[in-house]
């Protein structure tokens, strides 16, 4: 019953309200005959006089609280479905470094916002909206390690990664080469135990081929199906250091553990390595591929850097970074992958795996080089804006005199350039792909068509822009033939060149 609301009795009276009381007296007055009229009043005996009625006391009647108004009824609660909420663009924003944890401000390079570089857009798809996501990279003054300002969420970033090409086949090659060689040299048999992380599968198939027993830890729902197709044992998580204690504990330690890229995508840089150095055997080895910070900051690569490669190291970088979880660099190599990358590999800091030369000789290069100093870092913004004017001065010169340009090269390498340059359809009429599903769709963001390499003959274009410029040989050999109507070849980097192809080596 709601407060302030009163109920009626049985016998009539409502209860909350002054209804028949019981007062001292009260069977005198019955007796006397007196007719109950309002309260029964409780009645003293008088001595008569002549000519007056016996008087009354009167009781003063106790004043009567007014019936509280009735409480306003409160409307009802309307049940509704709670609207879902869309997932936060960002999951962190750097505050401080990665690797050491100092405060961070200093701008590397702002490549302003692009959209995801995996996933080409249908003809549908040219009536939605896409999500647009700050690329802006900053170094640590203290220990420079370039690393993005922002980190998306996992599902957005593997949903990058499902979208990337697969590895070029001079790449498959070299993991084919590199596989057998560390099968040869670390002596793994059928009793070793070879651990890939942070998918891509690139190196165990090779392993599992030579009869060593292999298994790969995958966060990438493509790849890691395609490594259980292929008979490969896959655990479908990210590598943690939790994982790698939980493995530990059963006796899953490593002979070898490979981590290619997987350094330069995770958020958290001392847990994963913190992983490695439980996971590994006390005389194993692990070999990590990353981007090389240095090639990026010399060749000017800004656009080698993406929304899912979190962090450019160098080799100092990476020796303090291995070093506080007690490994040590045993060898390093540099590798002409994406413009430029480092094969590192790693052992406890209490093996006797001997130091290669080789990573004296690159530490000691990276100290001439001006790694430690950091004006090399800063001045690459500068640098980056020079080569985007001189770009986008030639293209617009060359569309104003009546000139056609293309460009070639998957989506995904061209994404930032396209971005941070501002590069169009109004520029780059459309772009060829050999990849048969691309053809017919449109770069994300931009949105440049998207056609077989056919369509360089039936159009004829008088330049094609080279967008994988790190595949600049390869791909100028491949199209040789736009000679044939006087077309010329555009690299943007390292340096911008009109290259004519009657120049280049048959």
């Amino acid at each position: 019953m709601m407060p302030g609301v009163r109920s009626a009795s049985a016998d009539g009276t409502r209860t909350g309200e002054t209804g028949e009381q019981s007062f001292p007296g009260q069977t005198e007055a019955t007796i006397l005959g007196l007719p109950p009229i309002g309260p029964l009043l409780a009645v003293r005996k008088t001595t008569k006089k002549p000519g007056r009625k016996p008087e009354q006391k009167k009781k003063k009647k106790k004043p009567q609280k007014k019936p509280e108004p009735a409480a306003k009824a409160r409307p009802k609660k309307v049940s509704r479905k709670r609207t879902p909420q869309p997932p936060a663009l960002i999951k962190q924003r750097l505050g401080t470094c990665r690797l050491c944890n100092a405060d961070i401000t200093t701008t590397f390079v702002d490549l302003g916002m692009s959209p995801l570089r995996g996933t080409s857009l249908t003809r549908d798809d040219l009536a939605s909206m896409e999500r647009y996501y700050p690329l802006h990279a900053l170094v640590c003054s203290n220990c420079y390690l370039v690393q993005l300002k922002d980190v998306l969420p996992p599902a957005e970033m593997l949903s990058e990664y499902a979208g990337l090409p697969a590895a070029s086949p001079r790449r498959l090659q070299d993991h084919r080469r590199f596989s057998r060689t560390i099968v040869k040299r670390l002596n793994l048999g059928p009793d070793s135990l070879a651990i890939e992380i942070g998918g891509h599968g690139n190196f165990l198939p090779h392993i599992k081929e030579l009869d060593v027993p292999v298994l790969s830890i995958d966060p990438h729902q493509r790849s890691a199906h395609q490594s259980i197709d292929s008979g490969i044992a896959t655990r479908v998580e990210t590598f943690t250091e939790k994982l790698a204690r939980e493995l530990a504990a059963r006796g899953k330690l490593g002979d070898v553990i490979i981590g290619g890229d997987v350094i330069a995508q995770v958020p958290d840089l001392h847990d994963l390595v913190a992983g490695i150095a439980r996971l590994l055997k006390p005389r194993g080895v692990a070999i990590l591929e990353f981007p090389y910070a240095e090639r990026l900051i010399v060749d000017t690569q800004f656009d080698a850097i993406h929304h899912d490669q979190l962090s450019y190291l160098s080799l100092s970088t990476l020796e303090r970074l291995v070093g506080r979880h007690k490994l040590k660099i045993t060898e390093a190599h540099e590798l002409s992958h994406d413009g430029g990358s480092l094969r590192v590999l790693l052992s406890h800091s209490s093996s006797a795996r001997p130091l290669n030369n080789s990573v004296a000789r690159i530490l000691g290069h990276e100290r001439k080089s001006g790694i430690f100093d950091l004006k090399t870092y800063t001045s690459f913004s500068q640098r980056s804006q020079a080569l985007k004017r001189k770009l986008l001065s030639f293209l617009i010169s060359s569309r104003n005199s009546g000139q056609t340009i293309c460009g070639c090269g998957t989506p995904s390498h061209a994404n930032t350039l396209f971005h941070f340059c501002g590069i169009g359809p109004d520029f780059l009429d459309f772009l060829i792909d050999s990849d048969p599903n691309q053809h017919g769709r449109f770069t994300p963001g931009k949105r440049i068509p998207i056609m077989p390499p056919e369509a360089l003959r039936a159009t004829k274009p008088d330049f094609v822009l080279i967008l994988p410029w790190h595949l600049q040989g390869e791909l100028m050999k491949e199209l040789h033939f736009i000679k044939e109507w006087g077309g010329k070849f555009i690299v943007s980097t390292p340096d911008f060149l009109v290259i004519d192809p009657t120049t280049l080596e048959a």
